[in-house]
């Protein structure tokens, strides 16, 4: 058990800096969906809310991809020196 938890350890920052982004994306991709088929979308046209106050997710991704570039560069770097 000890050699999984350390293989856990190694591997764990490259495996974040993958299912961050993807988890991201995926959560967004949800968000979108469910507001188009519940016709959310036109009930916010409908209601004055303009279409690009709710694409605040675009920053919010671009936040995503920087910390995960950022995180890319730290620890996945410091796990190959190792």
């Amino acid at each position: 058990m000890s050699q999984v938890g350390q293989v856990l350890t190694w591997f764990g920052p490259a495996m974040t800096t993958y299912s961050f982004p993807i988890a991201a994306l995926f959560a967004t991709t949800v968000v979108y969906g469910r507001l188009s088929a519940d016709n959310e979308l036109t009930a916010c046209k409908a209601g004055g809310i303009s279409l690009i106050s709710l694409t605040v997710a675009g920053p919010a991704q671009a936040a995503s991809a920087r910390c995960s570039s950022a995180a890319n560069r730290r620890w996945v770097g410091w796990g190959r020196r190792v």
